[in-house]
């Protein structure tokens, strides 16, 4: 006997379409405008940084592209939820990398001197964060918290999703302090890759959304 499919709360298609070309377009600026910022330390920064940032530009001008086409044509939420898990993605990365690309010009120009290895803790962090994120976005995608009413989903998951962000934000600036002899030097390059970290957390929620659904649905053909 056939089950009810469990299916995401939808819009209809054309306010999604209009959420789909606010997002596409909003992420499409957030993400030039760090390309920018990156290129214009093109000429000193190594050879395979610079490779990454040209590949992460043009993996967002194709997503942009994408995005046009999704929003003009809008057919299932899966689509939608798979373009923007890529594009959170691709923005989380090139969060991360600017961090690393901050930092090595901080110390080439003198204005952070540190003994740690700041891309290789980063790095760890960030796929520590990764594996946390991904345990939490098991309890928010939680087949039994899409059953609810959806104002009371809503409420629920806007409450733990602030209070995750809160505790995030807290454990990493402690680390910061911690882990740096003069903490204020990489402010700037840290907040970029908080910014990654903090990227992740939607993305994470997202893909395993999808996955789940797309796991109930096949087990319920």
């Amino acid at each position: 006997m056939k089950t009810v499919r469990t299916q995401p709360v939808y819009t209809n298609p054309k306010e999604m379409q209009k959420n789909i070309k606010l997002v596409n377009i909003a992420f499409f600026i957030i993400t030039m405008f760090i390309s920018l910022i990156n290129l214009q330390h093109f000429s000193t920064l190594p050879i395979w940084m610079n490779i990454s940032f040209i590949i992460l530009l043009v993996s967002s001008v194709t997503l942009f592209g994408y995005g046009l086409s999704l929003s003009k044509k809008y057919k299932t939420w899966m689509k939608a939820g798979r373009y923007l898990f890529f594009y959170l993605m691709v923005l989380s990365i090139q969060l991360f990398l600017t961090s690393s690309a901050m930092y090595t010009i901080g110390v080439r120009d003198g204005l952070i001197i540190e003994e740690v290895n700041y891309s290789q803790s980063t790095l760890l962090l960030y796929l520590a964060g990764a594996v946390i994120l991904l345990i939490l976005s098991l309890s928010i995608s939680s087949p039994k918290l899409r059953k609810w009413n959806s104002s009371k989903a809503y409420v629920f998951g806007s409450i733990l999703a602030v209070g995750i962000i809160a505790l995030m934000f807290v454990a990493l600036t402690l680390i910061r302090e911690a882990a740096f002899a003069h903490p204020e030097s990489v402010k700037t390059s840290y907040q970029f890759f908080m910014g990654s970290v903090f990227t992740l957390f939607p993305a994470a929620v997202l893909g395993m959304s999808m996955l789940r659904i797309k796991k109930e649905n096949r087990n319920d053909e």
